[in-house]
């Protein structure tokens, strides 16, 4: 039996969900910055419809589900960081290098929020 065809119920292509999706997936952008991207090619579609996308059809782009549900939680706090306007490359090396000796019930101290690029 084959599995049914996951687009099947949306209007938009597959090849401009899958490229909305790949756009957010591939390059650290804000949902905003994909649409305009997508808008720029023709393509006129809400940021909050390629967030629906991406949580839909992420872990399908991404090989696996637990591989999409990584990503998933990956992109969130990366987002979060953003949100909390701090550089999520830096938060991420600042993270890396205090994970190992961190307290298993003080991770909460890692957190964007609680992040200063002073040290």
């Amino acid at each position: 039996m084959t599995k049914p065809n996951p687009f099947r119920y949306f209007k938009t292509s597959p090849g401009i969900i899958r490229l909305a999706v790949m756009l957010y997936i591939r390059f650290p952008l804000p949902l905003r910055n994909v649409e305009d991207l997508l808008h720029e090619r023709g393509i006129d579609v809400s940021h909050e419809t390629i967030r629906f996308w991406w949580n839909r059809f992420g872990p399908m782009f991404a090989g696996s589900e637990n591989g999409g549900k990584a990503m998933a939680i990956a992109f969130t706090l990366i987002e979060t960081a953003k949100l909390n306007q701090v550089d999520p490359q830096a938060w991420l090396t600042w993270v890396l290098e205090r994970i190992a000796d961190q307290k298993i019930n003080r991770l909460d101290e890692l957190m964007p929020w609680n992040y200063s690029s002073e040290g």
